[in-house]
């Protein structure tokens, strides 16, 4: 807190110097529920604050306290609103830049100060500004409608590719990133790449209807494609049989394989021909078919030699269905 209170006091006083603007008001908040107002204000022989009262916007005041007032012995009070400082003894408030003028206690949080009221010694009228700093730009993504100053260290964030946006204004997108205009075949927002041979390539992602491997994409799937092209899928050991390399897709003739799952789900097993007539020409480590030649199958031979059960439509002869409590019960 102590930091940013000297970050203000170097932006006022720099304020002063160039522009000359040497009276003026700020809000700090504490994040407990309370909030300072920071003030500013020349040195003689500019005159000093005998007396004050402004009211708070937007929230209730429950409280007012501390601050340069009341070092000066001032007679703090504070109605729902309204905020009043003066002096019986006809005491002063020091000059200062970025100092505290008073703690608020507030319920809610606070729009800005308003109905400023400052008098030096003599009754004369002391004309403060209230600022507060933030994007006072309405087109850009951190708008704040209270700010009446823009800080100028780029308060001001515009839509832009990153989600926190940006200093200048990428009107593809929007304040989260998004892209609003849509995407060319490359995947670049708004980007002219919309050719025939730009925008051909593998449109497989798993769940297309062309797809022969439905649930994986094709490995050389390009999200962004418009014209179908050339799906190529990996081996059974997860390796594609192209690579991408400096943005082009070229063979990949070192680690491809092409070895794809058998028929019973083995990488690279033998079971890779169909009916009877393979699951008995396979060896016993290859064949996964039941008796009626399907893979996985759950056919077997009862003691008859007959192939019953599974897919077959036959029960075994020696199932009678006799339930063994049934027997017992006898």
């Amino acid at each position: 807190m102590e930091l940013l209170r000297q970050l203000i006091k170097s932006f006022w006083f720099l304020i002063i110097i160039s522009v000359g603007l040497g009276q003026e008001l700020q809000l700090e908040n504490n994040n407990d529920g309370t909030w300072n107002v920071l003030y500013a204000s020349p040195p003689p022989p500019e005159p000093l604050i005998a007396g004050f009262q402004f009211n708070v916007d937007s929230v209730t005041v429950t409280s007012a306290y501390g601050g340069a007032a009341e070092a000066a012995g001032f007679t703090i009070t504070a109605s729902s609103i309204t905020v009043l400082g003066f002096s019986l003894t006809q005491a002063t408030i020091p000059f200062d830049i970025g100092g505290i003028l008073v703690v608020l206690e507030l319920s809610g949080e606070p729009t800005g100060l308003s109905s400023m009221v400052f008098s030096d010694l003599d009754g004369n009228a002391m004309v403060f500004t209230f600022i507060w700093e933030g994007c006072p730009d309405d087109s850009a993504c951190n708008y704040d409608e209270n700010a009446t100053i823009d800080n100028g260290n780029g308060s001001c964030l515009y839509p832009c590719s990153t989600p926190d946006g940006c200093g200048e204004m990428d009107s593809n997108f929007d304040c989260s990133g998004n892209c609003i205009v849509g995407l060319d075949c490359v995947g670049e927002c708004g980007g002219d790449s919309t050719g025939v041979e730009t925008c051909t390539g593998c449109m497989d992602d798993g769940f297309q209807q062309w797809s022969p491997n439905p649930g994986p994409p094709a490995c050389n799937y390009n999200p962004f494609s418009i014209i179908e092209g050339e799906c190529l899928y990996n081996d059974c050991l997860g390796v594609c049989p192209v690579i991408i390399d400096n943005g082009i897709w070229i063979e990949n003739t070192v680690f491809y394989t092409n070895e794809q799952y058998d028929n019973c789900g083995e990488c690279a097993g033998g079971a890779i021909a169909e009916g009877v007539a393979w699951c008995g020409e396979t060896t016993a480590s290859d064949n996964c078919c039941d008796c009626l030649g399907i893979p996985n199958g759950t056919a077997y031979l009862d003691v008859c030699g007959i192939c019953v059960g599974g897919n077959t439509g036959l029960s075994d002869a020696f199932n009678i269905g006799i339930d063994a409590s049934d027997a017992r019960a006898v």
